[in-house]
């Protein structure tokens, strides 16, 4: 969702109601995470696992 209200469908009054004070606002179920996270970090959160190369 953007909240800049200068963005592209910006939604700015449900940012407010949300309490998104920084960019980038991560909610992944039950967490919060404010800020930059590395791809790792997002994956763990989110529960996705990375598909694994066989050979090569």
């Amino acid at each position: 969702m953007e909240c800049d209200p200068r963005g592209v469908s910006a939604r700015p009054e449900l940012c407010r109601q949300l309490d998104i004070r920084a960019y980038p606002t991560w909610v992944i179920g039950v967490h919060r995470v404010e800020g930059l996270m590395s791809l790792d970090e997002l994956a763990r959160l989110s529960g996705f696992r990375f598909a694994t190369r066989t050979g090569s």
